[in-house]
């Protein structure tokens, strides 16, 4: 009777001790896990400043002080342009003489 309640324990005792090591490496799973998590988080925090600090130096870079003004100078025409513009109906008079003389060509 003793003997088997020795052998009881002892087969107790080795459950325990199997149940021990296994929850040991469930454990160091896990750390490695939260290490890996750790680690792509300090990346992912690294990666974001980063972008933050690349955004500001552009903004600083790309404002509108860096620029000189858009001088406020009133377009300036051409003449030969204003002359254009200020006769179309000379044109279309000279456009009409010339058909109507080429019409009166045709009918001799």
């Amino acid at each position: 009777m003793i003997k088997t309640t020795n052998d009881q324990l002892n087969n107790s005792l080795n459950d325990i001790k199997h149940s021990i090591n296994q929850l040991k490496d469930s454990i160091e799973a896990m750390n490695g896990s939260i290490m890996k998590l750790s680690v792509q988080k300090q990346s992912t925090d690294y990666d974001s400043s980063l972008k933050t600090e690349i955004q500001s130096v552009k903004n600083l870079l790309l404002s509108r002080q860096q620029f000189p003004n858009i001088p406020s100078v009133a377009p300036i025409i051409p003449t030969w342009q204003l002359e254009s513009k200020s006769s179309p109906t000379k044109d279309k008079e000279s456009l009409n003489e010339s058909t109507d003389s080429k019409s009166d060509l045709g009918s001799d």
